[in-house]
């Protein structure tokens, strides 16, 4: 708040807010194709062995609850577009555990239930230990629904009583370059940063009430909070 006070540029640099497939799924949405929204569903997952090779997972930050890791706040990007492009979130509920192989002491899978402020309900999946890449959403209204697999070109959207189309996008492999170019654009134009670090707060608050009420790291969690 000082910064911006002294008339400094702040942002967060959340990379996927510049993949093209979730800018699709906000224009989508923001038209309102889909009619009245009904649910949505974003997912990652990834085995943590294979995040950085040639070095002690148990080493890296992911690892390490103190250092910011566990799985809620290391794919807290699911939760930053959630956010972006449903609006504010009125409950959360959270089930959390360090319960697959890697025997970590911090979650490695967690299922995240969200009441957002329209009415819509969420649901965020993320893992430390899928054998294979998972990254996506899916959003469902009364209208049709939009769904994007990670690292498809396209974006399936399926309209009450039409066929299937899939739309266009640019490959996800931009998005740093994109996020670059946003900081460069306040760097050197003054120009705001696409993240404001009120949105940015929101949401780290968010999965902070889900991550701090979890009972125990090595059971079911379960918490229930406006946010």
């Amino acid at each position: 708040e000082k910064e911006i006070a002294d008339g400094r540029i702040v942002g967060v640099g959340c990379n996927l807010r510049f993949v093209a497939a979730i800018e699709m799924l906000k224009a989508i949405v923001d038209d309102g194709r889909l009619g009245s929204l009904i649910r949505v569903r974003a997912d990652f997952g990834w085995d943590l062995r294979r995040w950085r090779p040639g070095r002690d997972l148990r080493s890296s930050y992911s690892a390490n609850a103190a250092e910011g890791g566990g799985i809620l706040f290391d794919a807290i990007h699911e939760f930053d577009y959630l956010y972006w492009i449903f609006g504010p979130v009125r409950r959360v509920s959270c089930f959390a555990g360090s319960r697959t192989s890697l025997a970590l002491e911090v979650e490695d899978v967690a299922c995240t239930l969200l009441d957002f402020g329209s009415g819509l309900l969420g649901e965020v999946a993320l893992d430390y230990a899928s054998g294979v890449y998972r990254r996506g959403y899916e959003i469902v209204g009364e209208g049709g629904s939009a769904t994007w697999r990670w690292p498809d070109p396209y974006v399936v959207l399926s309209l009450d009583g039409s066929a299937i189309d899939r739309l266009p996008v640019a490959a996800p492999d931009s998005m740093y370059e994109r996020l670059i170019d946003d900081f460069l654009a306040a760097a050197t134009q003054s120009a705001a940063m696409l993240i404001q670090t009120s949105t940015a707060i929101t949401t780290v608050n968010g999965v902070i009430e889900g991550s701090l009420n979890a009972e125990d790291l090595g059971l079911s969690g379960s918490a229930a909070s406006g946010v």
